[in-house]
Parts: structure tokens; sequence; C-alpha cells
């Protein structure tokens, strides 16, 4: 939560999204990922879910969405 001057308190929602291709496991340690993208919303759920099913979308849209991990 995020203390505004204007309107309160407010939520901040992070989301990370990254392909299983992107998991490594570097000398047997596992939770090593190589590349990511984070999606940030300062709002309320409603507004963040439609940001990251855009997000999703436009994953299978670059064919990379069976492996994909958030």
């Amino acid at each position: 939560m995020l203390l505004s001057r204007d309107e309160g308190w407010k939520e901040v929602i992070v989301g990370r999204m990254f392909t299983s291709g992107s998991c490594i496991d570097p000398n047997g340690k596992s939770g090593w990922i190589r590349h990511c993208q984070y999606v940030a919303h300062l709002g309320n759920s409603k507004d963040f879910t439609q940001q990251m099913d855009s997000f999703i979308e436009s994953y299978g849209r670059l064919g990379t969405s069976p492996g994909v991990c958030f």
C-alpha cells in the first residue's frame, strides 16, 4: 500500500512474466530466471487484471504462450 497525498491509501500491484525457457538451473540450483518482464500498477485489482490479461495475450501472439509463467 502507498499513501498518496490526494487519494489516501492506494494498492501497488506487480506481476512478473517469463517463459519456461527462461528458467535456468546453474550448478543444480533452482529459481534462476534469465529474462522476465514486469507489469506494475497503482490502483485497483480490476484494472491490474485487465492490464495483465493484455500482457498475457501478447505472449500468445509471439508464439511463446505454452510456457508462460506468472
